[in-house]
């Protein structure tokens, strides 16, 4: 009897024992587990954080364009309005050419005269004062484009506006010159995204995004790319527009960076 007590107490241990390391086993299980869903958590927070940013930025671009739509919007609005002020004007003064015109009078070719020099100097002010229809109609294209095409249209006028300024070309000439532009942007925002997606699981992350995306966007690769389509004289124009530009950048920078030593300093340093 007492043999068989023995050995029960004996299987009591060895079962309690058992449970231990079973428990220790399932407990040793779940922290590996938990560390793996850790890690993989990590991972995909580093790999998504790079993204987030960018979908941040882009978000704001587009708020920014909603925003200058709504603005073309009311112009447009407004300019519409001051037209027809114009237009009723000019229909008053025709009205009274008719008027005129109903009566028999020895002088009516003068009136008549008079009228018509009314109307076209009235004309000639407002064309003057408003340039109403260049304007609007100008205006009315870009509430008509889509958001990719304004968006081509906004960076063609950020980054190569004063270069288009400056040129002295044909109109034919103009529009090849502002087609290969454009064309230019489109490939930019390619390779933009695309250095973008391939950084996405780089580990360092947004330095590297940054660093590429300014060497696409340098003064050297922006003079590499419209010497394909520039002529020497063209390409003289560019040049001297890129170094005004790179002047007042510095002057912006001098001014921001606060006090009038600053600025004198930066202005007055040599190239």
């Amino acid at each position: 009897m007492h043999t068989r007590r023995q050995i029960q107490e004996e299987h009591s241990k060895l079962r309690g024992k058992l449970a231990l390391a079973g428990g220790l086993a399932l407990l040793l299980i779940a922290i590996s587990m938990a560390f793996q869903f850790y890690l993989q958590s990590r991972i995909e927070s580093d790999r998504l954080g790079p993204v987030q940013t960018l979908m941040d930025e882009m978000r704001a671009e587009l708020d920014k364009f909603a925003e200058q739509r709504i603005n073309y919007e009311s112009q447009i609005a407004s300019l519409n309005r001051e037209l027809r002020a114009s237009q009723e004007t000019a229909a008053a003064l025709n009205n009274e050419l008719a008027l005129a015109q109903e009566h028999i009078s020895p002088d009516l070719s003068r009136i008549e005269q008079q009228i018509r020099q009314r109307v076209i100097r009235e004309v000639e002010r407002q064309h003057q004062e408003n340039a109403l229809p260049t304007r609007t109609r100008i205006l009315k294209q870009l509430a008509s484009l889509e958001q990719g095409e304004l968006g081509e249209i906004m960076s063609l006028q950020s980054n190569y506006g004063g270069f288009l300024q400056a040129l002295d070309v044909s109109d034919q000439r103009m529009e090849e010159i502002v087609d290969s532009l454009i064309s230019q942007i489109t490939e930019n925002n390619s390779a933009r995204r695309e250095i973008i997606e391939e950084n996405v699981g780089n580990p360092e992350g947004r330095r590297s995004i940054r660093r590429e995306l300014f060497a696409l966007n340098s003064p050297s690769a922006q003079r590499e790319a419209v010497s394909y389509f520039l002529d020497e004289t063209e390409m003289e124009v560019f040049v001297s527009f890129q170094e005004e530009r790179e002047q007042q950048r510095q002057l912006s920078r001098a001014a921001l960076s606060g006090g009038p030593g600053n600025r004198a300093g930066t202005v007055m340093a040599p190239n």
